[in-house]
């Protein structure tokens, strides 16, 4: 596994069914989107650290996180 993988993984396990429902409140199209409240996206991205490469991986898989 690759690091976008990993952290892909992450965010699966911090996905909520219940927040996937309501990103459409907002406009968000649903279909490609985890269901991640913003604070523990956050957290994660705080955890990861920037890395140009890793986001480059992570916008090429298509999910909206």
């Amino acid at each position: 596994m690759n690091r976008a993988d990993d952290l892909i993984a992450i965010l699966r396990a911090a996905a909520s069914p219940e927040h996937r429902s309501g990103m459409s409140r907002f406009g968000i199209p649903t279909e490609r989107a985890l269901g991640i409240a913003v604070p523990a996206l956050r957290k994660i991205a705080r955890e990861t650290g920037t890395d140009h490469p890793l986001a480059v991986a992570l916008w090429d898989t298509g999910w909206h996180e």
